[in-house]
């Protein structure tokens, strides 16, 4: 169901890949993607950003962005130029 769901943004946003990423002590886990061969990513990543805050975040141009110069989803495939993320909140205070 939830590749479904990811699928479904892929085609609504015109986008090439789309994932949810969950923490885990080894880095996130990138539990359902399309167009991402990755299973897991450092805990440094773009995909961490909207874990750390409870708002929603857009990168416009993730390739011009000091922080993320050597992420691995930008300099690699799928080679990300646009992020938008929300953290998945199971209260207003835990995501």
């Amino acid at each position: 169901k939830a590749l479904a769901i990811i699928r479904k943004l892929v085609e609504h946003y015109h986008v090439s890949s789309a994932f949810i990423a969950m923490e885990s002590p080894v880095g996130l886990k990138l539990r359902v993607r399309y167009g991402v061969s990755l299973d897991t990513v450092a805990l440094t990543s773009v995909a961490r950003h909207s874990v750390k805050r409870e708002l929603p975040i857009i990168i416009g141009d993730t390739n011009m962005h000091p922080d993320l110069s050597e992420d691995e989803l930008v300099c690699g495939p799928p080679r990300l130029r646009f992020f938008a993320g929300a953290p998945l909140m199971a209260t207003r205070q835990i995501c």
